[in-house]
């Protein structure tokens, strides 16, 4: 946007650019932000010189988020923490269960905590149930995400995105598939996309899906065939009755 539009934080180096927020922190992601379309559309980009980027230390966002994201608490364990509270205030008097309480407690913790590190460590192929095309690939703290959406509705990719990363907890990398086939080599996979027609296929590593996005023309491709929710078929995996997920 301009030379002033900088500013670090923590660490991390921030800055506008011409349609989206953008961060560094050994290599470039893009921001989320609700309020993109109304700061970009209306902006006088000849004035440019004149947009300043500042930071505020009384307030650091970044810490609550991060804590928060991973964890998964089913009723099961929400009701047995109120139990254990209520036991807690029943039995106080009492040192032998108090013990017994603390024991409990200690090992539902220990039960989160192991959740949280499943979802962290969580390797898997997802497509999303959505009209956009929009898939991602996580591999242990890395989110590949590929998407098919015109430019208006890319902030509607990035809420799919962040909705997944608040349980799978990943830095995120975003790819065009409007752009290009892709060949990308994360930690331990190598994801290669191809347009066949309308349609693409997918390989991440040697297993093979074909996401349809026109169901006429999808004879040539192969692998596991999932159709986009406007699509109804008896033959392959509909994304209108959920997003498709497949562990790697």
């Amino acid at each position: 946007m301009g030379p002033n539009a900088v500013a670090i934080a923590s660490g991390t180096v921030f800055w506008m650019g011409k349609d989206k927020f953008y961060s560094y922190l050994g290599r470039i992601d893009t921001l989320n932000c609700d309020l993109r379309k109304y700061i970009f559309n209306d902006i006088n980009l000849t004035q440019n010189e004149q947009v300043f980027a500042g930071t505020n230390e009384g307030f650091n966002e970044g810490l609550p988020g991060g804590v928060a994201y991973g964890f998964t608490l089913s009723l099961v364990l929400v009701a047995a923490f109120a139990v254990l509270v209520l036991a807690l205030f029943l039995i106080v008097k009492n040192k032998r269960n108090q013990m017994v309480a603390l024991g409990l407690g200690f090992v539902l913790l220990a039960v989160i905590v192991y959740n949280r590190y499943q979802n962290m460590s969580t390797n898997e192929f997802c497509v999303f149930n959505s009209k956009q095309l929009v898939f991602v690939v996580k591999d242990n703290q890395n989110l590949l995400c590929f998407y098919k959406a015109k430019k208006d509705d890319f902030d509607k990719v990035e809420k799919l995105v962040d909705a997944y990363r608040k349980i799978y907890p990943a830095e995120v990398q975003y790819f065009d598939l409007s752009e290009r086939n892709y060949a990308v080599n994360s930690e331990s996979l190598i994801v290669k996309t191809t347009k066949i027609g309308v349609n693409w296929e997918v390989k991440v590593n040697s297993k093979v899906y074909a996401l349809v996005v026109d169901y006429e023309s999808n004879t040539s491709l192969k692998g596991k065939s999932i159709v986009m929710p406007y699509i109804e078929s008896s033959t392959s995996y509909e994304l209108s009755k959920g997003a498709f997920r497949a562990k790697i």
